[in-house]
């Protein structure tokens, strides 16, 4: 009886467990205000306050992950107007590979997912500072089997910024196009 007593204490301790666990594992990035290159010259975040703005980190030759979530986005902004008819006013694409990606090609990619959404860079200090910020991991990987010659992992959260310039939600890339329609439209709220 004793051990059968034991074993459910130990199962009920576990989800507990797994929540604190998870719960210090959930980054909390300091955030704020940054400033980088647009095909239309600098940008800062707080050239958008007053409005609402997703943050995605990533770059223009990720081969899927990146283009899967701009296209999300796409429709979370799409679905978010037609149901509640108001959605952040801009996505910023934030390139961690500024070797390769530029403004003038970032901008137009960016564009072709949604029309509000922008793609900017800067050097390699300004974007390990944004990152760093947004605690926001990545890194260079060599590829021989790629005429790119190498890939970029990296953080793939999407960041809601308030129309005061905060931080106020984080996404992971799990979340389905409802999740993200839901839980964006009670941040607005």
């Amino acid at each position: 009886m004793f051990r059968l007593a034991f074993f459910v204490l130990l199962l009920a301790a576990v989800p507990l467990t797994l929540m604190l666990f998870e719960a210090d594992l959930r980054p909390n990035p300091p955030a704020g205000d940054f400033r980088l290159e647009s095909a239309d010259g600098p940008l800062a975040l707080s050239d958008h306050r007053g409005e609402w703005v997703v943050l995605y980190f990533g770059y223009a030759a990720c081969p899927d992950v990146c283009p899967n979530s701009l296209a999300r986005w796409s429709e979370v902004f799409r679905e978010l107007e037609r149901r509640e008819g108001r959605r952040p006013q801009a996505l910023l694409f934030i390139s961690v590979d500024p070797n390769r990606d530029r403004p003038s090609t970032l901008g137009p990619l960016a564009r072709f997912f949604h029309p509000d959404f922008d793609g900017i860079t800067g050097s390699e200090q300004a974007i390990a500072e944004v990152a760093e910020r947004y605690h926001v991991d990545y890194a260079r990987g060599e590829r021989t089997d790629s005429a790119m010659g190498y890939s970029i992992d990296h953080t793939t959260y999407s960041y809601l910024i308030d129309p005061r310039g905060e931080l106020v939600a984080m996404f992971p890339d799990t979340l389905r196009v409802e999740q993200l329609v839901d839980a964006v439209a009670e941040e607005m709220r």
